[in-house]
Order: structure tokens, then C-alpha cells, then sequence
């Protein structure tokens, strides 16, 4: 059998060999790399299983979609429609609704006069439509809801950097220009996105590849 001192040599040789790559692997993990384009979903986007790349924005919706998002909708919000933040005019939105497909049975009894004896049985097939989970962009200055690509580009590709920042499974956050499509103001207040970020959670690392003079001048005003 093996000696003491030949399994303290072989426990060593691990830390110095493997333990480097055990925390290079960890650290990749816990960051997420956002590109210059972020994809916008349309009306049809579902959440796939498990989590989609960071690259192309998907990860930052599927998040959303998460069952146990509350908290991060919460700060999410609070940042992209904060009068004192960015203030995009745009709140996000977890909504749940009911398809009636057309034709249907429950699309035809409005094709008609109901009765009262017509109740028993709309109300079953009111149950058995399919329920559908959606994400939603509330423009808040007419109270409607909108799909993300049905508003400016700016806005959709925003969400991916404010939810990476906000979320609580990033250590490290690499971005690609995020300030791509925004107005000079909102590129100013992101600029504090960044900042708060950090200093909130001393654990959190942005690397930021930017073209914004904004962020950069807010950032050294800050400073």
C-alpha cells in the first residue's frame, strides 16, 4: 500500500496541476460572455432547458422565464424603468394567458347568443385551453403590452447587460458594446449600471468593451 508520504506527494502534484484547471473551470461557470448583437425574441420564444449561451442574449430571457425569477424581474425593473436610472420608458412583464384556437368549440359559442345552459360547458372548455407563459415589455407611458420585437432595438438589446448585472449567477460579466442603439442618455446611465454592479457585490467583475465616450466620461466622473 501506498505511504503517508507518498499520498501527500500525490495530493500535492493535484493542487499544483488540477487545482489551477478546478478554478479556471469554476470561473467559467460563474461568466457569462455577452456579444455586440443580442437576439431579440419574438412572440413565439420559449426558454429551452437548462441555460442558452450567454453570447446571443438567450441565457438573460431564459432567467426571466424562470419560475423562481421574482426577485430578479424586481431589480431588473428597477433599473430599466427608474426615473433616476435608465429610465427606457419600459417596464418587463411576467404574464400568463390562454389560447383560443380559431376555429375551436369555445370560439364558437361567441359566434352565437349564449344561454345560461351553455355555461356548464364553456367553463370546461374554458379550462382545458392551453395555458402559455410569456415575457413582455410594458410601454408604460400607453399601458400596453408589447413583444421585445416589437420596440426599439435599443431596449431589447439592453435587457441581456441588465439582467446579466443583476443576476446573482455571474461572478464574471464580459460585454461586448453595450451600449449599442441606446440614446447618449441611457449610454450615461448604464455607465451607473456598471458601477453599481460591482460595488454592490464585491464578488462581480465587468469587462466592458466599449466605442462610448458617455460611459466613459460618467465612469471618470464617478471616479
Amino acid at each position: 500500500p501506498p505511504t503517508s508520504e507518498a499520498m501527500g506527494l500525490v495530493a500535492l502534484l493535484d493542487d499544483l496541476f488540477l487545482g489551477p484547471v478546478r478554478a479556471v473551470r469554476e470561473l467559467l461557470r460563474e461568466s457569462g460572455h455577452i456579444g455586440p448583437i443580442r437576439e431579440i425574441p419574438d412572440s413565439t420564444y420559449q426558454p429551452t432547458r437548462g441555460l442558452s449561451p450567454w453570447f446571443r442574449g438567450r441565457a438573460a430571457w431564459d432567467l426571466l422565464y424562470d419560475a423562481n425569477s421574482n426577485e430578479l424581474l424586481k431589480n431588473v425593473n428597477q433599473w430599466i424603468s427608474g426615473e433616476d436610472r435608465l429610465d427606457t420608458g419600459y417596464e418587463i412583464v411576467d404574464r400568463t394567458i390562454r389560447e383560443v384556437p380559431l376555429p375551436s368549440a369555445f370560439d364558437q359559442f361567441f359566434g352565437r347568443n349564449l344561454e345560461e345552459d351553455d355555461l356548464p360547458q364553456l367553463q370546461e372548455l374554458y379550462s382545458s385551453l392551453k395555458v402559455v407563459r410569456e415575457i413582455r415589455l410594458r410601454d408604460l407611458k400607453n399601458n400596453i403590452d408589447v413583444s421585445p420585437f416589437d420596440v426599439g432595438v435599443g431596449v431589447s438589446q439592453l435587457v441581456p447587460v441588465v439582467v446579466a448585472c443583476c443576476s446573482d449567477r455571474l461572478g464574471l460579466i464580459a460585454v461586448e458594446q453595450p451600449e449599442l442603439h441606446l440614446h447618449p442618455r441611457v449610454q450615461v446611465a448604464l455607465g451607473d449600471l456598471l458601477i453599481d454592479t460591482t460595488a454592490e457585490n464585491s464578488q462581480k467583475t465587468v469587462l466592458m468593451e466599449t466605442h462610448s465616450e458617455h460611459m466613459l466620461l460618467r465612469l471618470l466622473r464617478r471616479i
